[in-house]
């Protein structure tokens, strides 16, 4: 959610409660310890979503739909959780993600630019200056990710196989990456090609791939429910050196700031 919107509430002074407010005149009698008279000041909430009109309306939000954005999550829940209820893509996750919004306007927002191709691969991949396209995989908790739950954050996606030892030693660090820069706006994103036999992961290995690795916070996507093929194609957008690892950087309006970077490290661009 924007700042200025947060403010906004802020200077309104709105509960997002949505509670009674105690000033000593209603049924109940006088609870508190002032000398005023209780009067019951329920806000209108027309569409039960734990927002006040009011608050609504600050927000930009819709009186009169619980789920402005349709994605499944009413106003009230993602206002709780610090997620904006305007931005379809931006929700809570199981997972506890560090989840962003794009405003419009930004490159994401106004359109990737698609896939380029380059003479020193056989096959088209993403490389600096390109906005990438939105994708959806599942994680370890079987729930649906987006990439672009994490526009206005800054990203590392890193590109492994289970089998292999460099994606093995990086996996155990991974999460005292995201730990170190979460609070500057960061998002650490585990993709799996192959399980720990070179076979498309199934749900049950990247759940044991990122409680191996103490991944609390990190969306370990891979295979799943996704055609094999589609996810072969999605994989070899981002692909460079055969997923052991390959690190990508992408900018908050998801534009790729490093292709063949050679860490997770999110400092040099931050």
């Amino acid at each position: 959610m924007g700042a200025s919107k947060l403010s906004l509430l802020l200077v309104l002074g709105l509960s997002l409660s949505c509670g009674e407010k105690d000033d000593d005149s209603g049924p109940e009698g006088d609870t508190d310890t002032d000398t005023d008279t209780d009067v019951d000041t329920d806000p209108a909430d027309d569409d039960g979503d734990g927002l006040s009109n009011s608050q609504e309306e600050a927000l930009g939000t819709d009186p009169s739909d619980p789920d402005s954005d349709d994605d499944g999550y009413d106003d009230g829940q993602e206002v709780d959780e610090g997620t904006n209820p305007t931005y379809a893509y931006s929700h809570p996750y199981t997972g506890g993600y560090n989840v962003g919004s794009c405003d419009d306007g930004t490159a994401a927002e106004t359109g990737p630019t698609g896939v380029g191709s380059y003479l020193d691969y056989e096959w088209p991949y993403y490389a600096v200056g390109d906005v990438v396209s939105n994708f959806s995989l599942v994680d370890q908790h079987g729930e649906w990710v987006d990439l672009y739950s994490f526009c206005g954050h800054h990203v590392a996606l890193v590109l492994c196989t289970a089998w292999d030892s460099n994606c093995q030693r990086e996996a155990g660090s991974a999460q005292a990456t995201q730990d170190a820069y979460a609070a500057q706006g960061f998002q650490y994103i585990s993709m799996l090609s192959q399980n720990d036999v070179g076979a498309p992961p199934e749900p049950s290995d990247l759940l044991a791939y990122a409680e191996a690795n103490g991944m609390t916070s990190i969306p370990a996507l891979g295979l799943a429910a996704t055609d094999q093929d589609e996810w072969t194609d999605l994989a070899f957008t981002y692909e460079v050196n055969f997923f052991v690892p390959t690190y990508y950087h992408l900018g908050p309006d998801m534009t790729v700031l490093a292709s063949e970077a050679s860490s997770a490290d999110p400092s040099p661009y931050l």
